[in-house]
C-alpha cells in the first residue's frame, strides 16, 4: 500500500521507501503506552495489604463465616446407613420382581412352570430363564400366542419386554 511515497510492509509493520528509519508507532490509546493504574482504580494489578482497622476485621469475619460453610461433617464409621440403603434396594427389588413372579406363577402353564424361573426385572424387562433350548422354544410359542399379553395385564409392575435366556448347566 502506498501513502505519500511510503510503502507499508504488512509483515514487519515498518515503513519502507524514502524514510526507512521511521518505525510503526502505536496510537496514543494502545496498550503499550498506557500508564499503570493507581491503587483503588478498576483494573489495578497490585493492591498492597490493608492496615488492620475496622474494615479488615469485617472482611476477616466474612472469610471465617465462608470457611464455616466449607467444613464437612466427619463421617460416621458404622454400617447402619449401608444396611438401610441395602434394605431399601431389596424392598424395591421385592416389589418389582415379587409382582412379576406372582403373575408368572399364575399365568404360566404347569408343564413350563417347573422348568422356568424369573431371574430379574430391570427397567421394564422381565428376564426368565429356561432349563434348555426346547423349553425356551415352547415358552416362546406360548408367549407369542397370547401369554405375553396375559402376563403383562396380570402383573402390577409395568413390563415392556420379556427376555428368555437358557440357564447354564451346573447352576
Amino acid at each position: 500500500m502506498r501513502a505519500e511515497g511510503l510503502a507499508l510492509d504488512r509483515f514487519s509493520r515498518s515503513f519502507r521507501g524514502t524514510d526507512s528509519a521511521k518505525k510503526f508507532r502505536p496510537s496514543p490509546g494502545s496498550a503499550s503506552l498506557r500508564r499503570p493504574l493507581p491503587r483503588g482504580e478498576v483494573g489495578a494489578r497490585y493492591t498492597p495489604p490493608m492496615p488492620p482497622d475496622q474494615e479488615s476485621h469485617v472482611q476477616s469475619d466474612r472469610i471465617e463465616r465462608l470457611r464455616g460453610y466449607r467444613v464437612y461433617k466427619p463421617r460416621v464409621r458404622d454400617l447402619a446407613g449401608d444396611f438401610a440403603l441395602m434394605a431399601k434396594n431389596l424392598q424395591r427389588t421385592k416389589r418389582s420382581i415379587g409382582s412379576a413372579s406372582r403373575a408368572w406363577a399364575a399365568c404360566c402353564p404347569d408343564k413350563l412352570l417347573a422348568r422356568t424361573a424369573v431371574v430379574s426385572m430391570t427397567r421394564g424387562v422381565l428376564t426368565i430363564s429356561a432349563d434348555d433350548s426346547s423349553t425356551r422354544f415352547e415358552l416362546d410359542r406360548w408367549l407369542r400366542s397370547g401369554g405375553e399379553h396375559e402376563l403383562i395385564t396380570s402383573a402390577t409392575t409395568s413390563i415392556r419386554k420379556i427376555k428368555i435366556v437358557v440357564r447354564a448347566k451346573g447352576r
